[in-house]
C-alpha cells in the first residue's frame, strides 16, 4: 500500500485501462465490485455516480481498511452485480480452485454483466520477473500460476462466454531512486541489503523488463497483461 499511496502516478496507465475494461463511462447506477482491493485503486475513476464494493480476500491486508471474505463466500446478493473486476491477483489462486471462484462471481453477475479478469501472461516478462527476481529477493517468495488464452476454458465451462484482450503499457517514475524505493516496497524485496538495492533493481529491470529511460531523468518500463472479459451465458 505505501508505494501505491505515494507514487500514485505510477500505475496511472494500469489503472486506467482496467478502468476502461469496465466499459461504464457514462454510466450511472452500475454496481461494481473491485476483489481483491488493496493495492488496486479504481475508486477515484469509478466516480460517485455508481455503487462500488471493495473486498478484500488477504486477512493482513484486510486490517489496512478493507471488508474481508473469501473469493468462495462473498457477501454479496445473487444477480446484485454489473461488472466485477479481479486484477493482478487471481495467479495466486491455484488453478483447480478457480472454478469455485468463476461459480461464485456468477452467481454475483446480472444477466448483462461482466465479470473483467486481468492477470500476468505465462511466460512473459513479467512472469520471469515475478517468479525469477521477486521469488529470491521476497522472504515469502512468489509462485504464481499465470494465464494464457488457454485459461478462457473454464470460464466457458462455468457458464460465461469470453473475450480475450491484450493489453500493453508503461509503469512511470520520475526518476530511478523512486523507481527502486517503490519497486523494493511494492514487491516485499525484504532481502536485499541496503548497499546493493538500488544497482541491483536497475540491473535487474534492465535484464527482466523492456527498460527505457527519458532526457529529463524519468524512466520506466512497460507491462502488460491479459484481460478475460466474460459475460454469463444462462439458459
Amino acid at each position: 500500500m505505501y508505494a501505491i499511496k505515494t507514487y500514485p502516478h505510477v500505475m496511472k496507465e494500469e489503472f486506467y485501462n482496467a478502468y476502461d475494461m469496465l466499459n461504464i463511462k457514462n454510466l450511472s447506477g452500475i454496481s461494481i465490485l473491485n476483489i481483491p482491493a488493496a493495492g488496486i485503486e479504481l475508486g477515484t475513476y469509478i466516480g460517485d455516480n455508481n455503487y462500488y464494493y471493495n473486498y478484500e480476500t488477504s486477512p493482513d491486508f484486510a486490517k489496512l481498511g478493507f471488508n474481508y471474505c473469501k473469493y468462495t463466500d462473498i457477501p454479496l446478493k445473487d444477480n446484485s452485480m454489473d461488472r466485477i473486476i479481479v486484477l493482478a491477483s487471481l495467479h495466486h489462486v491455484e488453478i483447480e480452485n478457480r472454478i469455485n471462484v468463476y461459480k461464485e462471481f456468477k452467481r454475483l453477475l446480472k444477466h448483462n454483466g461482466y465479470l473483467i479478469i486481468g492477470d500476468v501472461i505465462k511466460n512473459s516478462k513479467q512472469d520471469r520477473w515475478l517468479n525469477e527476481f521477486v521469488n529470491k529477493w521476497n522472504s515469502k517468495g512468489h509462485n504464481g500460476l499465470f494465464f494464457d488464452k488457454d485459461d478462457s476454458k473454464m470460464l466457458e465451462e462455468c457458464g460465461f462466454i469470453v473475450n480475450t484482450k491484450i493489453k500493453k503499457y508503461n509503469w512511470n517514475f520520475n526518476n530511478q531512486d523512486e523507481m527502486v524505493d517503490f519497486i523494493l516496497n511494492l514487491f516485499g524485496l525484504d532481502l536485499l541489503s541496503e548497499k546493493k538495492e538500488k544497482i541491483k533493481i536497475i540491473n535487474d529491470v534492465k535484464e527482466y523488463l523492456d527498460y527505457f529511460e527519458n532526457k529529463d531523468g524519468s524512466c520506466g518500463f512497460k507491462w502488460e497483461l491479459i484481460y478475460f472479459v466474460s459475460s454469463p451465458r444462462f439458459p
